[in-house]
């Protein structure tokens, strides 16, 4: 885990290179006021849209119930949000402060990120002081999560919005990052090299493998492996009847084996049929196949 942690704020990050249309549009006039007029409009359609639920006596039906728990959680991180854009937008009132602000903050990212390093370091060397292949104490463990949960670096960045149908309107979003978002990587990495080991299997806890055990036996949009008979496309149906190309097999996306072809596709490996016979498989053909 701590591992996987390190690799992913190893990774050379390249200093930040703001796009033209970004710095165009700031520089327009008024556009700054804008951004936040732009928030309110859309919070104002997404409030009379669900104005029922948010005021609307209290639903008899659980599950309308249920909706409008939900859509006043919603529309308090939407208040939230809004008030948290607006500091950031007073604090940033002009182009340059806004430009500056973005450089500077991801130039502090990469410090932050190259820090996390070496205290994973220090992590490391501390585990590696007992021995691997006994049981880490409940509490050490939780201690461990909660030190690098709270290692975390919060920044505001740019994003492009669309403004009533037209592309490459501008806004901003607050982002929090914590070292321990490589955990759960690390933990999955692990927990997937004892699922395939029938002599380690049994020493996954029961909880965890409830966790991931669902999500390993899924399949992207239920496309399984195959071997023979009818390919299940993704862009394009099998041809049904007498073929002169036969599947010799099928390879679908999947989680478990961490295989996504391209967007969520698949690969198909077709032969014909006298090259079949002959068990000449030297001019098999591949299809791939995705979103």
């Amino acid at each position: 885990m701590l591992d996987s942690i390190e690799r992913a704020c190893s990774t050379p990050m390249d200093e930040l290179r703001l796009p033209n249309e970004l710095v165009e549009r700031l520089n327009q006039p008024g556009y700054i006021g804008s951004i936040l007029a732009a928030v309110d409009a859309d919070d104002a359609k997404w409030t009379a849209s669900s104005r029922p639920l948010l005021e609307g006596p209290e639903p008899e039906d659980e599950t309308l119930r249920l909706r409008r728990v939900q859509t006043i959680a919603v529309a308090e991180v939407r208040r939230t949000r809004r008030e948290a854009l607006a500091a950031f937008l007073a604090r940033h009132s002009t182009p340059d402060s806004i430009i500056a602000y973005l450089r500077r903050s991801n130039r502090d990212l990469r410090h932050w990120r190259a820090a996390v390093v070496d205290r994973v370091a220090g992590e490391r060397s501390a585990v590696l002081g007992h021995d691997l292949d006994s049981p880490m104490p409940i509490e050490a463990w939780q201690t461990l999560k909660t030190r690098l949960r709270q290692d975390t670096f919060r920044f505001w960045n740019y994003h492009w919005v669309d403004r009533d149908g037209e592309r490459l309107h501008v806004s901003f979003w607050e982002k929090e990052l914590s070292a321990d978002l490589g955990q759960r990587t690390g933990v999955r990495e692990l927990v997937a090299d004892y699922y395939v080991d029938v002599a380690r299997q049994s020493l996954i806890p029961r909880a965890v493998l409830a966790e991931f055990e669902p999500h390993w036996r899924s399949l992207h949009h239920n496309r399984p492996h195959r071997m023979g008979g009818y390919r299940n496309g993704v862009q394009s149906d099998a041809q049904i009847g007498p073929t002169n190309e036969l599947l010799l097999f099928q390879i679908a996306s999947d989680d478990a084996m961490h295989w996504s072809w391209g967007d969520s596709g698949a690969y198909y490996f077709f032969l014909k049929p006298d090259e079949l016979k002959a068990l000449n498989f030297s001019s098999a053909q591949i299809l791939l196949e995705c979103h």
